[in-house]
């Protein structure tokens, strides 16, 4: 398998090319393997921290607060 086409892993911090359009999340069936793989204790703190991460930024904000979108969003 080539190494250059292969997702860069999270845990180096190395900058990742993406080289994917955006599309409309769908269902997929995960395999045992990948089902262990985010269950894994170091990608499933990284989960956990990034979703501690988001409520601890929108804490003490009124509900009614407009909040910017990222340029990639669009409604």
């Amino acid at each position: 398998m080539d190494t250059n086409t292969e997702p860069v892993n999270p845990h180096t911090k190395e900058p990742e090319m993406i080289t994917r359009s955006i599309t409309k999340p769908r269902k997929l069936i995960i395999s045992n393997v990948h089902l262990r793989g985010f269950i894994d204790p170091v990608t499933l703190a990284e989960v956990v921290e990034f979703i501690e991460s988001l409520d601890q930024s929108i804490i003490d904000l009124p509900l009614d607060r407009l909040l910017p979108l990222a340029e990639t969003l669009s409604i």
